[in-house]
């Protein structure tokens, strides 16, 4: 591993704990400017905010600004990008459950196009 995946790495790790996002539920890593994110979002105990589509996606904008990223993948046990936007999986669920909500199957993993600069 290189130092620069190490210091991505680390400003990585500062992004979720800036968000209080428990880092016991996620493992990520980074390949050549590639981050690689998989486990389940959630806050720790005691954050009584609870995760949005917006917070998440905030934090996913924030992870794509920084310094050295290509692409970010992720997978997520509760969590799913489906049209363009971050959904909670139940909420996703709920929806394709409902009369008329036709069959369409969740990706297990999501790309997330990387920073443009």
């Amino acid at each position: 591993m290189s130092q620069a995946d190490l210091e991505l790495n680390r400003d990585v790790r500062k992004v979720f704990v800036r968000h209080w996002i428990d880092l016991g539920k996620i493992s990520f890593r980074s390949s050549n400017g590639k981050i690689s994110i998989r486990g389940a979002l959630y806050r720790i105990a005691g954050v009584q905010e609870e995760l949005t589509s917006t917070l998440v996606e905030g934090m996913f904008a924030e992870i794509r600004r920084l310094r050295g990223v290509a692409n970010v993948q992720a997978e997520f046990e509760n969590w799913v990008y489906l049209l363009g936007k971050w959904q909670s999986a139940d909420d996703v669920r709920g929806r394709q459950t409902a009369p008329g909500a036709g069959t369409a199957q969740t990706p297990a993993v999501h790309q997330i196009d990387g920073n443009p600069a």
